[in-house]
């Protein structure tokens, strides 16, 4: 059977074809969420990337992100639309709070040249003198299958990944030493098929998978 458009439950089945009963099917599902949350912390995938629209308001140092379906994983670029705008630079939240709250930046306002993100909110330095338009670029991260119609954001021809991973940490739940080290290199033989491809795309393309500036405009390659 193709990966074309395989659902949660699907993925399920699969994982259970390789011996597994029908009791099985709880941690069956638990251990493909756990291979898909892996697959996607292992990079930051073109596919996974989205954007979110941010806008400034006058007077007003936070901008609250709109709620997320998929939760965001890395943070990217911080990319201004408003002409004539410069990309504010990032700072960890540990670095904005205690070096540039310490200028009382509630107190200042003027074009935004600095920013932090915490807790789904985009603080800026210094406070805006106006509105100012970004666009937020980020990568998304797994969020957990529940539903049996549910679908991994991983691309249709790759989702066989989540089968060899759920096999893997089953055979680390059962302690099968022999089992565990098969598992392991399909698992991971599968993650770099995907990277390779990744790769390649972005080679014959010229795609860029955008940079957070604070990367020092390095490319995921």
């Amino acid at each position: 059977m193709p990966a074309t458009n395989l659902t949660f439950k699907n993925l399920q089945d699969r994982v259970l074809s390789f011996g597994y009963g029908e009791t099985a099917r709880t941690n069956v599902k638990e251990w493909i969420n756990m291979a898909y949350s892996d697959v996607m912390s292992r990079r930051r995938w073109s596919w996974s990337q989205d954007t979110q629209t941010v806008v400034t308001v006058a007077g007003t140092p936070t901008v609250t992100l709109a709620s997320l379906t998929d939760p965001p994983l890395f943070w990217g670029r911080l990319y201004p639309t408003t002409s004539n705008l410069r990309e504010p630079t990032y700072l960890d939240p540990m670095r904005y709070n205690d070096g540039l709250t310490r200028q009382s930046p509630s107190l200042t306002r003027g074009i935004p040249e600095y920013y932090t993100i915490f807790d789904q909110t985009v603080t800026f330095y210094p406070t805006p003198n106006g509105v100012y338009t970004f666009t937020l670029y980020y990568w998304k991260g797994a969020a957990e299958m529940v539903n049996d119609a549910d679908q991994p954001l991983i691309p249709a021809q790759w989702r066989n990944v989540l089968v060899y991973g759920a096999l893997r940490f089953a055979a680390e739940r059962d302690r099968n030493d022999n089992s565990l080290a098969r598992r392991t290199a399909e698992y991971e033989k599968n993650i770099a098929h995907m990277i390779g491809a990744e790769n390649l795309l972005q080679a014959e393309t010229g795609l860029r998978v955008e940079m957070p500036e604070y990367y020092y405009g390095r490319y995921d390659r």
